[in-house]
């Protein structure tokens, strides 16, 4: 897996908070691969990537969409931090590392619940999903409610990490 070669990329178009949370996604994503049979390298290389697109300017965010013909269905959608920059990021990859495999796209896109493509209840797009709230560095504390329910849930990832090593 070239993830220097990644975390090199990533270093350019991210802050170092957002490289930060993409190395915590990998390591997630490492761990819940080894849990569920899932391709380890691809998994890694879908946590790291997932957000490269999240810090772009709102200029190179518009002109992605644009090149990338892609489709906004929902008003929500058009909210780019929360959901747009799945798409684009997806797309940002696809163009500027000439990632081409269609389920690393797929994660990348539907991470934010956008889009419905074939891979959308991949296991590999839902351990995205859960590796992006999982991830060490998450700071839940302005959402209090979720704070426990997280700590348990990172816990139990851990432990079944454990429990698939020790097999």
């Amino acid at each position: 897996m070239p993830t220097e070669h990644y975390i090199k990329f990533l270093e350019q178009v991210v802050t170092p908070k957002r490289l930060l949370h993409s190395l915590g996604v990998m390591k997630v994503m490492g761990e819940l691969a080894e849990v569920y049979g899932l391709d380890k390298e691809k998994a890694q290389t879908i946590g790291i990537l997932h957000d490269a697109g999240k810090d772009l300017s709102l200029t190179v965010q518009k002109q992605l969409v644009n090149d990338g013909n892609i489709e906004i269905r929902f008003e929500c959608e058009k909210d780019y931090v929360y959901y747009l920059h799945g798409p684009v990021g997806s797309y940002f990859v696809q163009k500027e590392l000439g990632i081409v495999d269609k389920l690393v796209l797929d994660a990348i896109t539907t991470h934010t619940y956008c889009g419905n493509g074939e891979n959308f209840n991949n296991p590999m797009c839902w351990c995205l999903r859960f590796s992006d709230i999982l991830e060490p560095t998450r700071d839940w504390n302005k959402w209090k409610w979720l704070h426990t329910g997280v700590e348990n849930l990172r816990n139990i990832v851990g432990s079944c990490s454990e429990l698939v090593k020790s097999d």
